[in-house]
């Protein structure tokens, strides 16, 4: 194909219907032979990577994969690490994976490599243990959906109604250090856990949300069921789920 000319002021000029059609695509951002793929390759802190479907099957759109190490290391070659981010994915487990996953952009068939979404907004399927739980991260030893918490690294925007496996747009991005109130089921003994009943809704006026959680009271006994405690999570180990620790209310 010869090269194309420019075009002097004034010259008259028709375009070939093969010209007006490359021009529409690249003013709606396509990028002939490379594909979202190709056009993500040469950016290496985009929220969209290349994963490599190591699952052990194939993989749906929308579906979650646990993220670990890059498929190729600096060891390996240096100039190919830097020059794209590919990481591998595998079903996603509770304990190496929590905050660590990426939700697929495509349909991916066993040992495949395509677009997750690691950071931004994404569609994906919830377990939705509770209505009042405002995050999700993964699930067990399943890479068909997320499980609401009280924590987590996306944040749900929009689920459908009721509990169960549930349509939502979450946010990715990193885990936020979330506070609780609620008061005890039962009396805490120091080192010891117990239940504790979530409370919402503003200073004076809290109401129950329905919601419990199991939380450990490390740094004091919670000895009254009537006032309120402080309920906040923190990560043992990064990958790992988030342990809720009980303190006493200050301004109880």
């Amino acid at each position: 194909m010869a090269e194309p000319q420019r075009v002097s002021v004034g010259q008259k000029f028709r375009p070939s219907a093969s010209m007006h059609n490359q021009l529409v695509g690249l003013l709606n951002g396509d990028r002939p032979g490379l594909g979202a793929a190709g056009i993500l390759s040469g950016f290496s802190s985009s929220g969209i990577v290349r994963v490599k479907n190591s699952s052990g099957g194939a993989r749906s759109q929308y579906e979650i994969l646990g993220l670990g190490s890059p498929v190729i290391t600096p060891t390996a070659s240096l100039g190919n690490f830097k020059q794209q981010i590919l990481l591998d994915g595998t079903t996603p487990a509770a304990n190496g994976h929590t905050g660590k996953f990426g939700i697929l952009l495509e349909p991916l068939s066993s040992n495949a490599i395509g677009l997750a979404v690691v950071d931004g907004l994404a569609i994906c399927q919830i377990e939705v243990v509770h209505e009042w739980h405002r995050y999700a991260d993964v699930t067990d030893a399943s890479a068909v959906k997320l499980t609401s918490n009280f924590v987590g690294a996306a944040e749900i925007l929009y689920a459908e109604s009721g509990t169960g496996t549930k349509w939502a747009v979450v946010r990715i991005g990193i885990q936020p250090g979330v506070s609780l109130r609620g008061k005890a089921n039962a009396t805490i003994a120091k080192g010891a856990s117990g239940t504790i009943n979530i409370y919402d809704g503003a200073a004076g006026s809290e109401v129950t949300t329905g919601a419990t959680i199991s939380a450990y009271a490390k740094v004091a006994a919670i000895s009254s069921t009537s006032v309120f405690v402080t309920v906040e999570f923190f990560p043992d180990e990064p990958g790992y789920p988030w342990r809720a620790y009980v303190n006493p209310w200050e301004c109880a």
